[in-house]
């Protein structure tokens, strides 16, 4: 078969006489196709091992799920906002959001530890987002275990982060609140937000201000339904700005807020994705 779907088999005895024939040794085996392409990685993106079956069309989606560009051969990956060039572990231009790094090099990946962070669109480490929220809230006077619930859903609860994230994560010597999910949290409304496409009519990706990849190849061809990366940019931080004023529209104050409740939801998602504090 060459799409997923389900075969169906049917045996039965096309004898014409009416002598009966039994099936005793009938079987169905299924012989799994060969690999067609695997690639293993070095920390920061660097391939090897590499193997690619003869005559397959090869996979440009690598290190990170990020395509590699092959215009002369160069072999970046495309984060989004940078192109970053996994043989030395650095980025090709500089940081949108330097100034959020500024005792770093901007062409640093992952402020030089894959081992505990993650770039998703190449302008911000993950890690980063815990510790700016719990800044912020100490400006303006929320700190102990308040702060720390919030700052959670400002990272954690708004990235959701995937499972090879939150393993990565586990190698950091120093582990912080957003290193792992809490057991007292419910993540459900979040476990899309790392989607690229439209799952159920829904466009769960503009969360990160980004575009789908249909929405991407439909603008570069110039049809309906595409948008700009600027436009989609705009989009989500229009959403974040929604979800801070729905936070607000409940009237719950910062510190009264509880965990599961909707308006820290809200708040979180808001933070996460306004530029307000995160990214």
């Amino acid at each position: 078969m060459k799409q997923a779907g389900y075969m169906y088999i049917y045996l039965s005895n096309d004898n014409p006489t009416t002598v009966e024939v039994y099936f005793d040794d009938f079987r169905v085996t299924q012989t799994k196709s060969p690999v067609i392409q695997t690639d293993d990685y070095y920390p920061f993106g660097l391939t090897f091992n590499s193997y690619q079956r003869e005559n397959a069309v090869e996979n440009q989606y690598l290190f990170a799920g990020k395509e590699r560009q092959n215009e002369l051969e160069i072999g970046w990956l495309d984060f989004g906002a940078r192109m970053y060039q996994p043989e030395i572990g650095r980025w090709g231009k500089i940081d949108p959001l330097s100034d959020a790094y500024y005792s770093n090099s901007s062409y640093s990946y992952v402020l030089g530890n894959p081992a505990s962070n993650t770039d998703v669109q190449g302008m911000w480490t993950v890690s980063r987002h815990n510790k700016m929220t719990l800044q912020a809230l100490s400006g303006v006077g929320l700190g102990g275990e308040q702060a720390k619930l919030i700052a959670h859903y400002a990272s954690v609860y708004a990235d959701h982060p995937e499972g090879t994230i939150i393993g990565n994560n586990m190698f950091q010597n120093n582990k912080a609140d957003w290193v792992s999910l809490r057991p007292d949290v419910d993540y459900s409304g979040t476990r899309n937000s790392q989607e690229r496409k439209l799952l159920g009519g829904y466009n769960y990706n503009i969360w990160h201000s980004m575009r789908s990849i249909a929405e991407r190849d439909a603008f570069d061809a110039g049809e309906s339904g595409g948008i700009s990366a600027e436009a989609a940019t705009q989009r989500g931080r229009e959403f974040g700005w929604g979800k801070i004023f729905d936070a607000a529209g409940s009237g719950t104050k910062l510190g009264d807020l509880e965990k599961r409740s909707e308006s820290i939801q809200n708040l979180g998602q808001g933070l996460r994705f306004t530029g307000l504090i995160c990214s």
